[in-house]
């Protein structure tokens, strides 16, 4: 799908690679702008998620790369958020661009721009990623016990690169 998009859409083809390269839910990736780039972390997007919850959302090496080069090409201000669009284009294009490669129409229904963070949760759960690491990234209420660990930077980062190396952007 993400490879559909890179040859129509570049702003398509961007929120695609966010959204299943950060599980971020789709008001998050809406609202990002240039300046949330968090350059005090490596490779750290601080945004406010649901709630007022603010947290730093780790992104891997080509993801960020990525991110910087579209920020450059489309000349994207500070202040100004990434996308033109609003969710219910987000629903439009994942629906267009299942159907483009493949995906049965049975199936279609249930692909929805969540989908991508529920695909992100799952792969990081099949690699076995700590679930305290994994609900940390993906701004889920850790309990009330699991709040006292306190996990590394490096380990959120780490956690993303081992599982999204070989995803080809």
């Amino acid at each position: 799908m993400c490879s559909k998009a890179r040859e129509t859409k570049r702003e398509h083809f961007m929120y695609l690679c966010l959204a299943v390269g950060t599980g971020m839910r789709p008001f998050e990736i809406l609202k990002i702008t240039p300046m949330m780039l968090d350059y005090s972390y490596k490779q750290g997007l601080f945004i406010e998620g649901k709630q007022g919850k603010e947290r730093v959302v780790p992104l891997h090496d080509a993801l960020y790369s990525e991110l910087k080069a579209y920020i450059s090409e489309m000349k994207i201000r500070k202040t100004e958020t990434l996308f033109s669009f609003q969710d219910r284009t987000i629903r439009r294009f994942v629906k267009r661009y299942a159907s483009e490669v493949g995906v049965s129409e049975h199936l279609q229904k249930d692909i929805k721009p969540y989908t991508f963070r529920h695909y992100f949760n799952t792969i990081m759960r099949k690699n076995k990623i700590d679930d305290q690491i994994r609900k940390m990234i993906v701004g889920h209420n850790l309990d009330y016990s699991e709040g006292y660990v306190h996990i590394e930077w490096e380990e959120q980062l780490t956690a993303v690169n081992s599982v999204f190396k070989a995803i080809p952007l």
